[in-house]
């Protein structure tokens, strides 16, 4: 273990593609500045309803994003999804105690007008605590864009702010709101270490009751990103060799176009056993074509290449083993996807589209070779199929530093 932990970041065999994009969590300011009400317990509910309907609480993700005039993503500020709708205020109230020959001389009293004692309440001699609400209205900056004064420019108004205007007012004095400003958190909490100090604040009150995205939080990207070197040394190395050996029989019978003639393979991570090999799915290909005709459309058809065929020996395999069991078999009870939790090796980037493939299969990580300038989808093309917005899965994609190493 010490030999391995000694390897410095220069001569780790594999790197790790991250691109450079912003996530929308790193866009919001630390702090924001909120009008807030207290509010009766009895008229909370049908207020917290009533904002929801006209003023809801935004998250931070594509949906809350709009396109600019360049067609890119800009999102809507100040964003407050991620803190709660009502906060609950202690107020330590202390309350006098009767004195107790006072309450001896009452009960007296009623014992001689033959009425029934009255029922003596019980107080703490440390006081009680009162609960208050406070409800969150909107931002500062959106609250007072609806009050500002726009005599001048009202023909520029939009019928939606007048709408948002009208109903504001009504809110306002329906459950006689008193606005009061405050700040509060501008971004979810980046550990849970954070989030524990913002509940201590104000005497124990808590800054403001915030939303926790575990996977969204740094500590939680950052232990994601780590690699163990003794994986990366040995599994990792090991199923690049694998895939090279796939490689070099697709070249040796020369059957697949030039720029077709990589290794790849899908492993699981959990056994370290190869669950699909392209050329294992090629000599399928060949033994179910007929004759020179069917060969020769199977050789023609720019969707067998090797990275997809990989995927498709996956899908085999599961076929055969869902065979007499139909869907009461594991592999379909397992989930619908092909490579969900697998990893792939290639000998090169994956193009593009052969990157949407592995995006759409679920696969766990991709670890490749080459680059491929022409048209990678792992940014060699400089286009990060892996970690597009908006797509309904992501994963990790590693390349090798010197691909010469291996052979």
């Amino acid at each position: 273990m010490d030999e391995i932990s000694s390897f410095s970041q220069s001569e780790r065999l594999f790197e790790e593609i991250i691109p450079n994009s912003t996530s929308p969590l790193d866009l919001l300011p630390d702090e924001i500045e909120i009008y807030l009400s207290q509010v009766e317990p009895q008229l909370c509910g049908k207020l917290i309803k009533d904002l929801g309907f006209h003023f809801p609480l935004v998250k931070v993700d594509d949906k809350s994003a709009i396109n600019d005039e360049n067609g890119r993503k800009e999102h809507i500020w100040p964003l407050l999804g991620h803190l709660r709708r009502v906060r609950r205020v202690k107020l330590d109230q202390t309350l006098s105690v009767q004195n107790n020959k006072n309450d001896e001389s009452n009960e007296g009293k009623c014992r001689k007008s033959h009425a029934p004692p009255t029922k003596r309440r019980k107080m703490n001699n440390q006081g009680t605590n009162k609960v208050s609400l406070e409800v969150m209205i909107g931002s500062v900056k959106h609250i007072d864009t609806l009050f500002e004064d726009l005599a001048e420019t009202d023909n520029k108004r939009t019928e939606s702010q007048t709408s948002l205007e009208v109903n504001l007012k009504e809110l306002i004095q329906k459950y006689n709101l008193k606005l009061v400003k405050r700040i509060v958190p501008g971004r979810p909490a980046k550990s849970r270490e954070e989030l524990s100090d913002w509940a201590i604040m104000n005497e124990g009150n808590g800054w403001w009751p915030s939303l926790f995205f575990e996977k969204q939080s740094t500590t939680y990207k950052e232990k994601e990103l780590e690699l163990d070197l003794e994986e990366e040394l040995g599994t990792m190395k090991d199923c690049m060799m694998d895939a090279i050996k796939d490689e070099e029989i697709h070249i040796k019978r020369n059957e697949l176009a030039k720029n077709s003639q990589i290794g790849a393979i899908i492993v699981d991570p959990k056994t370290n056993n190869v669950i699909s090999r392209s050329q294992d799915e090629w000599n399928e290909k060949l033994n179910e074509s007929g004759g020179s005709k069917e060969k020769y459309l199977l050789l023609e058809n720019v969707l067998n290449t090797p990275v997809l065929m990989a995927i498709q020996g996956v899908s085999r395999k599961e076929r055969e083993g869902a065979t007499g069991h139909g869907m009461d078999s594991d592999k379909f009870k397992g989930g619908q996807y092909l490579c969900t939790g697998y990893d792939a090796y290639l000998t090169r980037e994956p193009s593009i589209f052969e990157a949407m493939a592995l995006v759409h299969s679920r696969v766990r990580r991709v670890i490749f070779g080459n680059p491929n300038v022409h048209d990678g989808g792992l940014g060699g093309s400089e286009i990060s199929v892996h970690s597009l917005p908006g797509t309904n899965h992501r994963f990790r994609a590693f390349r090798v530093r010197n691909m010469e190493e291996f052979y």
